[in-house]
């Protein structure tokens, strides 16, 4: 094939500037330096060398070239993931489209022989380009993104005003001298490709937005402030429209819909505060007895906080790093947590008074336990028990507020207050606030747990919840002396001890909760659905192990050059089968051509020398009894004729290469102009 080296040129000038825009913003610079080391001193070859005639060395169909990409972009990609503030509506399918379009032009530089071969490349230049500014622009991309468009406007202007083809030659030397805008070029080149540059970036940015209009409210980080040492009440509600699918959970018991990923001890006028030195304990990876299991998938990275119900004894999947601090919270810092199976056994919380701190959980400002005395009479009713009594407390809530996420009152003591003796709409982190201070003032111990409350369907497998932000809830914990159900009596430990248990309680008006989150928040069923599909691939490909998924894919892409390999001997098998054959044809119509002429040959013989021709159907045996009937033909020839006829039969019919026709003919000839017959 002919390779033009301006061509060339023009083609790997985009292709070194795309893949330094995917560098920069995609923070990878190992995979388009290794393709830059790859290719470029081909590159250079290709201009250096004196001959223009190249072969290709490296052979494979389009299909194959784009699905081996792919697939090893995927295994890239699962150890250099995209950049955090990197958006795109399929972030799995975004990301493998990136590397790939790298390793395609790789690939497809080496394959000289494609018909197509220098629009393929221009093309996968501009979708590395495409694919990879799906980040905030900085000044560094914007500028190597203008030096993009200013490069390849430039190689698509310069024939006109370079040319390198005699006719373009011929055609600018006629036409310099009379129009002037010819040496202008510099200044048309950098305004046309500022011009696209500005173009582009506007539709970018228009892209994005259609774009951002269907997943904003999934790719925008949000910071979950239940999950921080400290919560302010104000800032609580401030999930209460995020959508973005956090986790899925098998639906099991009402119990275990309580998913709880921090404990506030400590509350100050408005403010929460949880402990963050507690000791953490390794959770074991498997328990042969068990109550309880639970699958869960998890979507986001929650600060290593995995919101699970209370019980958890042990965690098997694929990450090993779990364990749990003094208050049940599990923590694991692994950011590629996809799946687990939980173990859960609720009868081993309990706890002795010598364990657990009672004085902070019975903190409460005189202020409030004086104000509160009135409210406590009328939530409390006629309880003796501290079981009843937070029930009563409980139902109070429940039974006489309504649910909003929206509060006009302030966030602190005196809007509690407020909130409890105007009966005034709030969320949950104040009902929860104001349960655990009645609590306390009453003397029974009692902190507040945040998490989430599983309660929607999962519309992909009804056996399982899906968990949103908007799905984060507080709630009670108060510590009861822990009660044998079947016989009411107290229950101790083996030195007589009584045991006690944190036990939850709920004073959120539920009903009215449900209500409230999904009028406040809409979901693009279209776009939820893609988002969590992509969510459930993610996970499903994390859980495999990673050594596995390379194995596995290895796997694939060796069956599919095994594939290419067996096309390709197959073809050549048949290539090499036709020419024998197109051989044998051609060997077949020589000797048929040959043959033919002997016997016109003969034919003639008998015209020139006994004036008989071979009538149209006459066949063989007819013409020898015709030619014995003849008194001028002597039974001698006769003899000759018949031998060659035979022989003639024997040579063309049966392929009997052996037989000299010539030299038999010639006898005939010459038994015929001999004076003795």
């Amino acid at each position: 094939m002919i390779i033009d080296k301006r061509i060339q040129a023009e083609i790997y000038i985009p292709l070194i500037l795309s893949w330094i825009i995917y560098a920069v913003t995609q923070k990878d610079v190992f995979l388009p330096g290794a393709a830059i080391l790859a290719t470029f001193p081909s590159f250079m070859l290709l201009l250096i060398r004196k001959e223009k005639n190249k072969e290709s060395k490296f052979k494979m169909s389009v299909r194959n070239i784009v699905n081996i990409s792919i697939l090893l972009s995927a295994i890239w990609r699962n150890f250099v993931p995209p950049p955090a503030n990197a958006v795109a509506f399929v972030p799995i399918l975004l990301s493998a489209i990136q590397s790939a379009s790298i390793l395609v032009a790789v690939l497809m530089w080496f394959s000289f022989d494609y018909k197509y071969r220098s629009y393929y490349l221009k093309f996968l230049a501009w979708l590395t380009v495409a694919s990879s500014i799906n980040v905030p622009f900085d000044p560094l991309i914007q500028l190597i993104f203008w030096l993009f468009c200013f490069v390849t406007i430039g190689i698509i202007m310069m024939p006109s005003y370079l040319p390198y083809s005699s006719q373009l030659k011929e055609k600018f030397k006629k036409t310099k001298h009379k129009n002037i805008l010819i040496y202008s070029y510099p200044i048309f080149l950098l305004i046309i490709s500022s011009i696209i540059f500005v173009l582009l970036i506007s539709g970018i940015r228009m892209g994005d937005q259609l774009v951002m209009s269907l997943i904003t409210d999934y790719a925008i980080s949000r910071h979950f402030s239940f999950f921080d040492s400290k919560l302010l009440l104000s800032g609580a509600g401030n999930s209460r429209s995020d959508i973005r699918p956090i986790m899925e959970i098998d639906k099991k018991d009402y119990q275990l819909s309580y998913l709880v990923g921090q404990v506030f001890d400590t509350y100050n006028n408005g403010l929460w505060e949880a402990q963050y030195d507690l000791s953490l304990t390794d959770i074991p990876g498997h328990r042969s007895s068990y109550i309880k299991t639970l699958n869960i998938s998890m979507f986001e990275h929650l600060k290593g906080v995995i919101p699970l119900p209370r019980g958890v004894v042990a965690i098997e999947g694929k990450s090993s790093n779990y364990q749990i601090d003094e208050n049940g919270i599990v923590i694991n810092n692994d950011k590629n947590i996809p799946k687990a199976t939980i173990f859960l056994d609720e009868d081993r919380a309990f706890k002795t008074v010598k364990e657990v701190d009672i004085k902070k959980y019975l903190n409460i400002s005189p202020f409030m336990k004086e104000h509160l005395k009135k409210a406590i009479i009328d939530a409390a009713g006629d309880g003796n028990t501290p079981q009843i009594i937070a029930i009563n407390i409980q139902k109070y809530f429940t039974n006489y507020f309504e649910y909003n996420l929206y509060v006009d009152f302030n966030a602190d003591d005196r809007g509690i207050l407020y909130m409890i003796y105007k009966n005034k709409p709030a969320y949950c982190s104040y009902f929860a606030t104001a349960m655990v201070l009645m609590l306390r003032a009453q003397g029974i111990p009692a902190r507040m747990a945040t998490g989430f409350f599983a309660s929607e369907e999962s519309s992909w497998n009804k056996d399982r919840y899906i968990v949103r932000g908007r799905d984060a809830h507080a709630w009670v914990e108060a510590l009861l002396p822990s009660i044998n159900i079947k016989t009411g009596e107290k229950i101790h430990n083996k030195n007589g001890e009584q045991l006690y248990k944190w036990v939850r309680f709920d004073p959120t008006p539920s009903s009215s909760r449900l209500e409230a989150l999904e009028k406040d928040s809409d979901i693009n069923k279209f776009a939820d659905w893609m988002w969590c599909v992509q969510k459930r691939i993610r996970a499903a490909i994390l859980d495999i192990e990673t050594k596995t998924l390379v194995y596995l894919l290895l796997v694939i892409i060796a069956l599919l050059v095994f594939e290419e390999v067996l096309k390709k001997g197959i073809k050549a098998l048949m290539k090499k089968r036709n020419t024998r054959k197109e051989m044998d044809s051609n060997k077949e119509d020589k000797g048929k051509a040959l043959y033919l002429m002997f016997y016109r040959t003969f034919e003639d013989l008998l015209k020139a020398k006994y004036d008989i021709m071979r009538r149209k159907s006459e066949t063989d045996a007819e013409l020898i009894s015709r030619l014995e009937s003849q008194e001028n033909v002597p039974k001698n020839i006769i003899a000759l004729i018949e031998s060659f006829i035979a022989r003639y039969h024997a040579a063309r019919f049966g392929f009997n290469e052996e037989i000299d026709l010539s030299s038999n003919l010639k006898i005939v000839e010459d038994s015929c102009s001999s004076k003795e017959y």
